[in-house]
This record gives C-alpha cells, structure tokens and sequence, in this order.
C-alpha cells in the first residue's frame, strides 16, 4: 500500500513525533512495505485456528500468578544510586 510524505507527516504529528523531511521518503517506503504485509495477513484463512492457540504450539508456558515475598525496603534500596530516608533520592525534574 503506497503512503506518501504527507501521510508520514500526519502520522508523525498525531504520535507527537518529530521526523526531519531528509528522512520522510525512507518511512514511507518503510510504512507502506508494512502495510502491505499487513494486508497479506489479512488474506490468510484462519477461520480453523482457535482464538487462544498460543504461539509455537506451547499453551500454558507461563508460570502461575502466586504471591511471593518482595524485597525488604532495604533490599530494594541496595542498588540505588542514592537513598534518603528510607526512600528513593533522584534527581529534581521539576523546576520551582
């Protein structure tokens, strides 16, 4: 499916992304080539594959949801950078 620079720009803008106009043409060569592997999916008769067939054919690979001890305040603390009083130290992003 052909895109066109325009369509890179709209995208771009709606995901707040700023995109140089040097690289325009590569993404929508880009966008359109996944696009079009998209719509090649969408041809595939899937109608005998059950909603929930996992991937590579191994259902129920993850482990079960159990709760489990956590780290201590102190544990988790061992490896910042820096702590104060029992918490997290970082820096200020927020001026005033």
């Amino acid at each position: 499916m052909p895109i066109d620079e325009a369509q890179v720009r709209h995208v771009a803008r709606l995901a707040r992304l700023a995109v140089p106009d040097s690289d325009l043409a590569r993404f929508a060569a880009e966008l359109g080539a996944i696009l079009e592997h998209v719509a090649r999916l969408q041809e595939l008769d899937v109608r005998d594959v059950p909603p929930t067939a996992a991937a590579l054919g191994r259902p129920g690979v993850a482990r079960d949801d159990e709760p489990s001890a956590g780290l201590t305040a102190s544990e988790a603390l061992a490896g910042a950078p820096a702590s104060a009083a029992g918490m997290f130290q970082v820096p200020r992003v927020v001026e005033g």
